[in-house]
């Protein structure tokens, strides 16, 4: 389990199988050893995926050593689609993207461009990309 302000974020043994990839939108560990991150990452199965947050502070090479294997200080665009960060990143609405993004906690932009992943919103457990993506085509075809 990680601990964040006092509450449990997540049970990592809830996330996927070893064919799985696995991405977190920043701010993975704050103030933990690089031991601990280590053991939490061993228990992690898949290919584990890293966009740097505005706490995760150590180098991309540290952040590889403790177990992830892509490590980001930059958004990703995944499926030519989905813009993935740690901030929202400033979209307008002729833009043909959609930021999915945590940093913001509790709060949300209202607009149907942004989707705040952070894990106070969704039970402090892990959301599947897949389930994310169908959200949000029921969402623009008004279902």
């Amino acid at each position: 389990m990680v601990f964040y302000k006092g509450k449990p974020m997540i049970d990592i043994d809830l996330i996927g199988d070893e064919d799985d990839s696995t991405g977190n939108l920043g701010d993975f560990s704050l103030r933990a050893t690089k031991e601990q991150v280590t053991e939490i990452l061993k228990r992690l199965n898949g290919f584990k995926i890293l966009i740097k947050g505005s706490h995760d502070d150590k180098s991309n090479k540290w952040w590889r050593e403790v177990g992830f294997h892509e490590v980001s200080q930059y958004p990703i665009l995944v499926d030519d689609f989905y813009l993935l960060s740690h901030e929202p990143c400033y979209l307008n609405t002729k833009m043909p993207y959609i930021n999915i993004h945590g940093h913001m906690h509790g709060r949300s932009i209202d607009n149907p461009q942004y989707i705040n992943m952070s894990v106070e919103l969704h039970g402090y457990k892990p959301v599947n990309f897949e389930i994310i993506k169908e959200s949000f085509k029921k969402q623009l075809s008004g279902e």
